[in-house]
């Protein structure tokens, strides 16, 4: 789905630059987002999926090990997990060294194109952006419907403390 989007999104926009430039490179939000404001909404994007990522990293492990305790091998799906969480968070970064480049020749270039081109790549740069977060926080919401043990401080899905065990014990 992903990159399904990802590809609707460049084919729009690559239509767009291709038979009416100015359509972008005359859109007055575009020209004043695509600058160092773009630069500072994907830094805290791309500081926050990565904490989460580090995030979900630690909670498959304790999965992992949860998992194993009781007999049951989860490695293949862990590796595939960890996989597709690294790609996601590195797809991130790379997009985030890439609109800097872009921003680089937005500054240069006087053409109407290029101009239009550049726009096109960030609307792509934040499309992949939003897609990625997308997907690692779908990531998120199933890992927690797989969480075995409650931790202490957990919530129960009615807001209320999750049983840890022994009622008296809370008391």
């Amino acid at each position: 789905m992903k990159y399904f989007v990802l590809s609707l999104v460049t084919l729009c926009v690559v239509i767009a630059t291709s038979v009416r430039p100015e359509l972008l490179a005359s859109n007055t939000f575009l020209q004043g987002i695509v600058s160092h404001e773009i630069v500072s909404i994907l830094i805290v994007l791309l500081t926050i999926t990565l904490a989460s990522v580090a995030n979900i990293h630690l909670a498959l492990g304790r999965l992992k090990a949860t998992l194993a305790a009781k007999g049951i091998d989860i490695t293949p799906n862990i590796v595939r997990a960890r996989s597709e969480l690294s790609r996601n968070a590195w797809g991130m970064f790379s997009s985030f060294c890439l609109l800097l480049v872009v921003l680089v020749v937005r500054g240069a270039v006087i053409s109407v194109f290029w101009i239009s081109a550049c726009h096109a790549a960030v609307i792509v740069i934040v499309t992949f952006n939003l897609l990625v977060l997308y997907d690692i926080y779908a990531s998120i919401f199933m890992l927690t419907s797989l969480d075995v043990s409650p931790h202490a401080g957990q919530q129960g899905d009615d807001g209320s403390d999750a049983d840890l065990g022994d009622p008296g014990a809370r008391k």
